[in-house]
């Protein structure tokens, strides 16, 4: 099974805007259905590489929409407003099944802790997101009181470094913060942006990044699921790849971005198709090097 992926249109509210609507990217996990998750980038924009990563959220069993708010970047305040839209119509998605959640880095991170700070005490309009994840937002320490007011599991990234107060903003949010639902990751020597894609140039900042990732994917499975059965899915990786030996139901219990270290010989595979070839013309000559070098 593979992810199922769109652009829509969203319409804008009423006003003197510069258009009607704005455009969303909309990814489906491989599984068909699952919990609804709002990724807002840096530049509030949508991009092939930005395409990439929602489908990788995706596969990790989320419904994911990415909305283009490039064109309203200027208004915050119209910006909130048109996130509220497109959590309303990530709603009405047939496939968006349970409780929902919200990513967002840079400018998309003001944006995340802005609205959950402003949902958390509306009691008009309750709030439809179950947690929330920021990476770097660019106005940290103006975010202290909102930090305070939110209440449903947080997570913040954030990088730090000699310049920067920010363990004293970190000290003073979790004094002051009674629930105990806010967590924050400080990064040494990151800086703004570690995560996108076109800052991965290092092994250093590509660990940091894949760090991160996994601290915000344990907070979204926590909170909103999906629950999978792993030791089954081991089980079934393990039948395809050992003993029937078919490499296309073994690549199916992995994901597109899989990987392969066989730390004896050193050799790997990066992705499916390498990973695959990897499978076919190595993996087992490789295996029977390494019984005929332990016995004899």
């Amino acid at each position: 099974m593979s992810t199922r992926s769109e652009t829509i249109k969203i319409s804008t509210p009423e006003g003197d805007q510069p258009s009607s609507f704005f455009l969303a990217f909309l990814s489906r996990p491989p599984q068909g259905s699952g919990p609804g998750l709002i990724f807002i980038t840096e530049n509030l924009n949508i991009n092939q590489e930005i395409e990439k990563e929602a489908i990788a959220l995706s596969e990790e069993g989320y419904v994911v929409l990415v909305p283009d708010l490039s064109l309203f970047s200027s208004d915050n305040k119209y910006m909130i407003i048109c996130i509220e839209r497109a959590i309303h119509r990530l709603t009405s998605v047939p496939e968006r099944i349970g409780k929902m959640g919200i990513v967002g880095r840079g400018k998309g991170g003001d944006i995340a802790i802005q609205l959950m700070s402003k949902a958390s005490h509306d009691q008009q309009n309750p709030c439809l997101i179950d947690c929330g994840v920021a990476y770097y937002p660019t106005m940290f320490e103006d975010h202290v009181s909102d930090l305070m007011k939110i209440r449903v599991p947080f997570v913040i990234h954030i990088p730090a470094d000699e310049k920067s107060n920010v363990a004293t903003f970190i000290d003073q949010i979790k004094q002051s913060s009674s629930n105990g639902l806010v967590d924050i990751f400080k990064y040494e020597r990151m800086s703004y942006g570690f995560a996108a894609p076109e800052n991965q140039n290092s092994a250093e900042i590509n660990g940091i990044t894949r760090m991160a990732f996994t601290r915000s994917l344990n907070i979204l499975r926590k909170v909103l699921g999906p629950y999978f059965d792993l030791s089954a899915l081991w089980d079934k990786h393990i039948e395809y790849e050992f003993e029937t030996k078919n490499v296309q139901m073994t690549m199916s219990t992995m994901t597109n971005e899989a990987y392969v270290n066989h730390v004896p010989t050193m050799a790997g595979a990066v992705g499916q198709k390498q990973i695959a070839q990897f499978c076919k013309s190595l993996y087992f000559i490789l295996i029977e090097f390494l019984i005929n070098f332990i016995l004899y």
